[in-house]
């Protein structure tokens, strides 16, 4: 039978392994800088994602601030009209009320001068009795 040592390889030489040894770590430097780009493509597309969608918070907010001053702009219009309103309906009441007053003491007047021209009538009746008496 064969012995072991007849069927040896021949022993690659050091150039050989130091050239097998550097594509390995250029093959591992590739592999490792194909992996960082892809990580920083990642993050670079997580840094757009994340500012498209601070972008758009942003724009909501600013569009609820916006709806927010809005409405509290209409709310102090509505309450200015309600109060103008009030205002308006106490200066025509008081309006009302004096000129009921007016109507009242014109009423008083005529009534005052209805008794008059009443008791002159019944004096001036007393006095024609009189004369033809």
């Amino acid at each position: 039978h064969y012995s072991v040592s007849m069927h040896k390889m021949p022993r690659p030489s050091e150039d050989v392994l130091l050239g097998t040894h550097a594509k390995e770590l250029e093959k591992f430097r590739r592999g490792e800088e194909a992996k960082q780009r892809r990580l920083d493509m990642e993050e670079e597309r997580r840094r757009k994602i994340e500012a498209q969608h601070e972008q758009k918070k942003a724009y909501s907010n600013k569009k609820t601030s916006r709806l927010a001053q809005e409405q509290q702009r209409l709310r102090e219009v509505d309450e200015a009209r309600v109060a103008l309103v009030k205002r308006q309906a106490a200066l025509e009441r008081q309006a009302v009320q004096s000129k009921v007053q007016r109507l009242q003491i014109q009423d008083m007047e005529f009534q005052s001068r209805v008794q008059q021209d009443m008791r002159q009538r019944q004096d001036g009746f007393k006095e024609s009795e009189v004369w033809n008496a």
